[in-house]
């Protein structure tokens, strides 16, 4: 038994009994007529009395509320009269956090569906609900502040996401019900009494990803004392976990048995199956190949009903989908770790969602042009994606499609593409150029340009462009959010073509006022291919003035490969990364060095004449001596 003198310690200073306090007057009552309303700046909730649905819609976060006490009763849930009706929370998707003490005492709760959208879930959201068995962490949701579940006495199993790193002080303290709990790779830190007085729980199985434990976090009972928090612990409590991690570290400091995890797991030689009456799989581990035979489409997968490849997941880091195949189901490759390559059909229409969501190793992909729709969360948090190939026939790419692709710097995006969905690339904080074809209509809140940290959504670069058609949704979303945008649209008056090849360069003048455009082309289009090793580039100016050309460089098929800004008198600006350019260094000679060349040469000039005078002078002497 140990005591630890942490009087009014700040995880546990609500006891493991629901709060009572009460407020003086009809401070809970709600009319019967008032069963909906606002509860954030863009969300609302409404109460169906018959099923006892509590719904919260719209988008951002909720409103942070307060438990009762006698001195604030304004700071309640609009619904807290309603604790002991509400029987399912369901939020839609768009709703980003959940207010602390959201749902404080709803004792009839008996399960909560969360939406993919959601990041936070507040400090003691949930705090006692004891009637909650059922409730999904979804799959962006990063941070579980403190006593968020507490007293949830009839929870039995929780998953968290990779994309969890965060559970605070007691945030399922007294959960006396639950036996499992699953923990992914991603969560760095577990605080005080995250888990005490879970009684049922026997063992954790911990991920190396996790370095900070406080020293109460699992397989203790908690209890108050004389002012004395008194820790006793549960002796058939054990953790599995890495050789030297904080796992091992934490089981040391207080006796409980460890199991280590072998780094080196089971993979089978080969291993196959059959998904449906048409399609079949099949694994080698010498190639670590998954591939994918037949017609159709594949199964729908989800956390509760894994893919039968998940055992050996580790040894994967190719997949290989046949043609025929039309559709990838949701969560049919989410989390593969070592996944490097992907090959996918010409005759594919769909990526389900979370396909590939969490893959974290996966460089780049390719999506024909047969894929008609990207599902929510396809690719997000594939952290190490650095290039997509996007191909004409591509209608719609859903909600958080990319979202976390932090290694992502460019998009192109094709023609056809119609609807980008709500934070569809958000988080990915090396994106800084974004081509937009003028047949999207529709780009969802944040889809570009942001970061979303601690609730805020952050503008992550000022190098961020979207590269558009003038008067296009490309062009009103980036004037909507504050972000760069650059007219892709050519300008007659001063369009200037130039092509050139390893070997040569030719300028040829559409319509310009001067030889500058020209001579501008044919310097940024020798520098590009130089840098990049490339021929057949062609320039277009897009705008002119006395201060700035900005000319824009297509490959030879017409696709644009990137936009310089310079001075007209130097030759000197910047990238669309914001990087300088140099043209002059190309080997020509700019305005400026001529008028450097012209200085120097005079300064030279008058050097020699002053050399002349000076002998002419000194003869003159010797001839009067």
């Amino acid at each position: 038994m140990t005591k630890k003198a942490i009087a009014l310690l700040a995880s546990c200073i609500l006891s493991s009994s629901s709060v009572s306090f009460l407020c003086a007057g009809s401070a809970y009552s709600v009319s019967a007529d008032a069963m909906s309303g606002k509860c954030g700046q863009n969300a609302h909730w409404s109460f169906d009395t018959e099923t006892g649905l509590l719904l919260i819609a719209g988008s951002g976060a909720m409103t942070d509320y307060d438990h009762p006490s006698a001195y604030n009763c304004k700071l309640l849930s609009p619904w807290y009269a309603l604790r002991d009706e509400i029987t399912a929370v369901r939020i839609q998707d768009g709703i980003s956090s959940i207010g602390s003490y959201s749902f404080l005492d709803c004792t009839a709760l008996r399960s909560a569906e969360l939406p993919d959208s959601l990041y936070k879930i507040d400090e003691s959201s949930f705090y006692g609900c004891s009637a909650l068995e059922t409730v999904n962490i979804p799959v962006n949701t990063y941070t579980i502040n403190g006593r968020a579940f507490a007293d949830c006495s009839s929870l039995k199993e929780i998953s968290f996401p990779s994309s969890l790193n965060y559970i605070g002080p007691a945030a399922f303290f007294d959960c006396s019900s639950l036996k499992n709990v699953t923990f992914n790779e991603g969560i760095t830190e577990v605080a005080d009494n995250a888990f005490s007085n879970c009684s049922a729980l026997s063992s954790v199985t911990l991920p190396q990803s996790l370095k900070e434990i406080a020293e109460t976090a699992f397989g203790l009972k908690c209890q108050l004392i004389d002012d004395l928090y008194d820790y006793t612990k549960y002796e058939n409590f054990e953790i599995t976990g890495y050789d030297k991690s904080a796992a091992q570290k934490y089981a040391k400091s207080w006796r409980f048995k460890f199991n280590i995890i072998s780094t080196q797991p089971d993979i089978p030689d080969s291993a196959e199956g059959v998904l449906s009456s048409s399609m079949s799989w099949t694994f080698e581990k010498s190639t670590g190949t998954l591939s994918i035979n037949g017609s159709g489409d594949m199964p729908d997968y989800s956390s509760g009903v894994t893919p039968p490849w998940q055992d050996f997941s580790d040894g994967i880091t190719n997949i290989v989908i046949s043609s025929g195949v039309t559709g990838i189901g949701p969560y049919s490759f989410k989390g593969l770790n070592y996944l490097r390559t992907v090959t996918l059909p010409d005759t594919l229409s769909e990526i389900g969602k979370a396909a590939f969501a969490e893959c974290d190793v996966l460089e780049a992909i390719v999506i024909p042009g047969s894929v008609r729709s990207i599902e929510d969360s396809a690719f997000s948090g594939c952290t190490s994606l650095k290039e997509i190939t996007f191909s004409e026939g591509l209608n719609t790419i859903g909600s958080y499609a990319f979202c976390g692709c932090s290694s992502l710097e460019r998009v192109e995006l094709q023609e056809g593409l119609s609807a980008i969905g709500y934070e569809a690339f958000t988080n990915c904080t090396a994106l800084d150029h974004i081509s937009i074809p003028d047949t999207v209509g529709t780009i969802g809140e944040y889809a570009f340009g942001y970061t979303y940290c601690d609730g805020t959504y952050l503008t992550y670069s000022n190098k961020t462009a979207i590269y558009g058609s003038r008067d296009s949704a490309a062009e009103r979303y980036a004037s909507d959010y504050g972000i760069q945008f650059v007219c892709t649209d050519p300008e007659v008056i001063t369009t200037t073509l130039c092509t050139s090849t390893a070997a040569t360069t030719t300028t040829t003048t559409v319509t310009t006022a001067d030889d500058t455009a020209g001579r501008l082309c044919s310097w940024a289009v020798k520098d590009y291919q130089d840098r990049k090793g490339l021929t057949g580039v062609t320039a277009k100016v897009l705008s002119a003035s006395a201060d700035n050309y900005v000319i824009a460089l297509y490959n030879k098929n017409g696709k644009l490969l990137e936009v310089y800004t310079v001075d007209p008198s130097t030759g000197i600006g910047t990238d669309s990364a914001g990087y300088t350019v140099d043209l002059p260094q190309t080997g020509n000679n700019s305005p400026k060095d001529i008028l450097v060349l012209a200085a120097a040469l005079a300064a030279t000039l008058s050097g020699l004449a002053a050399v002349w005078r000076s002998r002419v002078l000194r003869r003159k002497e010797d001839q009067q001596q």
